[in-house]
C-alpha cells in the first residue's frame, strides 16, 4: 500500500493528458503491425490462404457491397473474436467463451465504453470485447499499449470504474485515498500470468494492479460475494498441516477464499517489506488465538457470544462465524452498520481499495493501515466509542464505555478504559498471537498479547497471564502504566481459605505492594 501520486500524474496515466498521442485502431498501419494480431509467426491464422496476421484473416472483401460491416467474415460482435479465442489462454487470464459469458463484463448490461478516448461505444455494444480491446492496437506516450487494450493498465479500468460510470462502483475515489492499494503508483511491472514469489516481493518488482486481485474475464459483480468478485484471479494457498505454500494460477476453479489473494503479497510466500508480518502465520488456525479468517475462532464462551450480539454491524456475528480481510480493511465510507463487508450491496466499493482514516493526534502507530474505521494504538483514550469503532462493528461497546451491562470474559474492561488505557496494551497482535512480540505470550488465548511497554511485575521480563476457565482460576502478573499488578480471581471466604499457602502469600504480598490492584475478575 502506498500514498497515491499527484493529481496531475494520475491524469496523465489515466489517458486524460495523452489523448492527443493515441494512435487508435485503424489510424496507423504501423501500430497494427506491432500487435500480437499482426505477428507473422503467431498472429491471426483463421484461413490458410492468407499469411498469418494479414488483414484478410478477418476482412474478407475489399469492395462493396459487403454482407457484413467493415467487410468482416462474420457479424461484428463477440462471435468474431471467439471464433479464434475459443479456449483459455496460456496465462489463464481468459478462461474461454463459457467462463467469459458468465462474467459481469459480459452480461451486466452496463459494460459499455464511455469514451471520450477512444470514442464511446454505441448502445447495443454492451458486453462486447471491443469495449476494452483495440483489435488493431493502440499506442500512447509510452509506446504500444500491451494486451491489445484501449488504454494502459489502470487507465482502462478506471475509465468505467469512476464517478461517472458506467460501473455502479467508484473505485477511482478509493484508490486515490490517503492509504490505498494504488495501481497508479507503478507502471509496467505487472505481467499477465506472473507466478514467481519475486513478482510480489518488496523492492523493484512489488506492485499492485487491478488484475492482481480481479480477473476481468471471470469476475462476477458488482455485489456478488468475494469468491465471485475475485474469481479467476491468481492466489496463494497455505497448507497449514504441511507447512507449504501452493500458488494457484489465474483461472483456477477450486474454492476461493479472499485471504488467498492477499497472501500473494502479505505472507512469507514472497519477500515482505521491512517490519511487515507474515499474515499467513498470524492467522494460523492452529494457534492459541486468532481472528477467525482462515478458521473458526477458539473462544466459544457465553461472554463472547454476548459481545458479538452487541456490535453496531449487521448481521451480528456468532462464535462460529468466519470473517474476511475486508471486514476490517476496507473503505472508510463503508457503513459501520455492516459487519460482513462481502454482504454489502450499497454504492460504496467494497474491498481494500483505499481508506482516508487519518493518523490524527495519538494515531501515529497505525498511520500506514488501510482500515475502514478508527483504532487507536498510541496516546490515550478520549472516547472509547470512537477511538475503537473498528472493534465495535463486531463487539459490543457496553463493557468498555459504561453504557450497559454486557458481560465479557474479563470484568474490568470498563475500569481500564476509564483510566485512558488502550486496547492494544493487552491485545497487541489483532490478527493472531502466533507471532506476538512478547514470545512468552504466543500461547495465550482470547487474543491476549501484551505490548512491549508491558513488562513482568518486577519491571523486567515478560508479563504473565492465564485465563479463567470453568475449572481453574485466572491470574495476571505484570507491570503496566506505572503500576504493578499481581492478580487472582476475587475469592469468597470459603474459596480463599482453600488456597495453597504459597498462593495466599502471593495475594498478601501483592496487596502490600504500592500501586497494586489485586481484586480484579480475570477471564
Amino acid at each position: 500500500m502506498q500514498r497515491v501520486p499527484s493529481v496531475l500524474t494520475q491524469a496523465v496515466r489515466l489517458g486524460v493528458a495523452v489523448a492527443s498521442s493515441l494512435a487508435l485502431g485503424g489510424q496507423s498501419d504501423d501500430v497494427y503491425r506491432a500487435t500480437a494480431h499482426a505477428s507473422p509467426s503467431s498472429g491471426v491464422a483463421r484461413v490458410s490462404t492468407s499469411p498469418r496476421g494479414h488483414c484478410r484473416q478477418c476482412h474478407v472483401r475489399q469492395e462493396a457491397p459487403w454482407t457484413q460491416p467493415k467487410a468482416l467474415f462474420t457479424t461484428n460482435d463477440n462471435a468474431l473474436c471467439l471464433s479464434c479465442h475459443a479456449s483459455a489462454n496460456a496465462s489463464g487470464t481468459f478462461g474461454g467463451p463459457v467462463a467469459y459469458a458468465s462474467s459481469a463484463h459480459s452480461n451486466s448490461g452496463r459494460m459499455l465504453w464511455p469514451g471520450p478516448v477512444p470514442a464511446p461505444r454505441l448502445v447495443g455494444d454492451e458486453g462486447k470485447c471491443v469495449n476494452c480491446h483495440a483489435v488493431h492496437g493502440a499506442e500512447d506516450g509510452l509506446g504500444l499499449v500491451p494486451n491489445l487494450t484501449q488504454l494502459r493498465e489502470e487507465s482502462l479500468c478506471l475509465t468505467c470504474h469512476d464517478a461517472t460510470g458506467p460501473s455502479m462502483k467508484n473505485i477511482l475515489i478509493e484508490v486515490q485515498k490517503r492509504v490505498a492499494h494504488a495501481p497508479m503508483s507503478t507502471t509496467g511491472r505487472h505481467v499477465p500470468g506472473e507466478s514467481s514469489p519475486g513478482s510480489f516481493a518488496a523492492g523493484a518488482t512489488r506492485h499492485v494492479e487491478c488484475p492482481d486481485c480481479h480477473n476481468p474475464h471471470r469476475a462476477y459483480g458488482p455485489d456478488a460475494g468475494s469468491s465471485q468478485m475475485l474469481a479467476g484471479a491468481s492466489r496463494v494457498r497455505f497448507e497449514y498441516d504441511g507447512g507449504a505454500f501452493a500458488f494457484l494460477p489465474n483461472g483456477d476453479t477450486s474454492p476461493m477464499r479472499e485471504y488467498e489473494v492477499c497472501f500473494k503479497c502479505h505472507s512469507s510466500f514472497t519477500t515482505l517489506p521491512a517490519g511487515a508480518r507474515d499474515k499467513a502465520a498470524e492467522l494460523d488456525p492452529r494457534a492459541a488465538s486468532f481472528h477467525p479468517v482462515v478458521g473458526r475462532g477458539t473462544n466459544a464462551t457465553t461472554a463472547m457470544a454476548s459481545s458479538l450480539a452487541g456490535g453496531t454491524g449487521l448481521p451480528h456475528l456468532t462464535v462460529s462465524s468466519l470473517i474476511e480481510c475486508q471486514d476490517c480493511h476496507a473503505s472508510n465510507a463503508l457503513p459501520l452498520t455492516v459487519s460482513v463487508a462481502s454482504a454489502y450491496v450499497g454504492t460504496t466499493a467494497r474491498g481494500p481499495h483505499g481508506s482516508s482514516i487519518a493518523p490524527d493526534a495519538g494515531y501515529a502507530g497505525y498511520a500506514g493501515a488501510l482500515v475502514r474505521a478508527r483504532y487507536r494504538t498510541s496516546g490515550s483514550v478520549s472516547s472509547p466509542t470512537t477511538d475503537f469503532e473498528l472493534c465495535f462493528i463486531c463487539h459490543a461497546s457496553a463493557p468498555f464505555t459504561g453504557s450497559g451491562s454486557t458481560a465479557t470474559n474479563f470484568g474490568e474492561h470498563r475500569k481500564h478504559m476509564s483510566q485512558g488505557l488502550l486496547c492494544n496494551e493487552c491485545h497487541d497482535d489483532l490478527h493472531g498471537t502466533s507471532l506476538s512480540s512478547q514470545v512468552a505470550n504466543r500461547s495465550y488465548s482470547r487474543l491476549v498479547s501484551f505490548a512491549l511497554s508491558v513488562t513482568g511485575s518486577s519491571g523486567t521480563g515478560a508479563p504473565s497471564w492465564t485465563a479463567k476457565t470453568s475449572g481453574a482460576n485466572g491470574s495476571c502478573s505484570l507491570r503496566c502504566h506505572g503500576k504493578t499488578h499481581v492478580h487472582v480471581l476475587r475469592f469468597s471466604e470459603s474459596a480463599s481459605s482453600s488456597l495453597m499457602p504459597s498462593s495466599r502469600a502471593m495475594v498478601a504480598r501483592a496487596r502490600s505492594t504500592q500501586g497494586s490492584n489485586n481484586d480484579l475478575d480475570f477471564g
